[in-house]
């Protein structure tokens, strides 16, 4: 789940997911991991309770604000 949340790891999560994914140029695979992120947040703000939900949105944004501290020195 380390992966979810760093686009510079994008081609491990399409070929995790495979199929066309997988063959989709970098750029299309980026667009379709944010477009997940994107309907995970709106399923939750009109009160989605599935748990895969909430755990996938939980990894991308800890995962998010983990690099952005190591990025910006905050960890060391």
């Amino acid at each position: 789940m380390i992966k979810f949340g760093n686009l510079n790891q994008i081609d491990l999560i399409a070929e995790e997911v495979g199929g066309t994914v997988a063959a989709a140029p970098p750029d299309a695979q980026i667009e379709l991991f944010d477009a997940l992120v994107d309907g995970c947040r709106e399923a939750v703000e009109v009160g989605n309770l599935d748990p895969k939900v909430w755990l996938f949105l939980l990894c991308v944004l800890f995962v998010g604000a983990a690099s952005h501290k190591y990025v910006c020195g905050r960890i060391p």
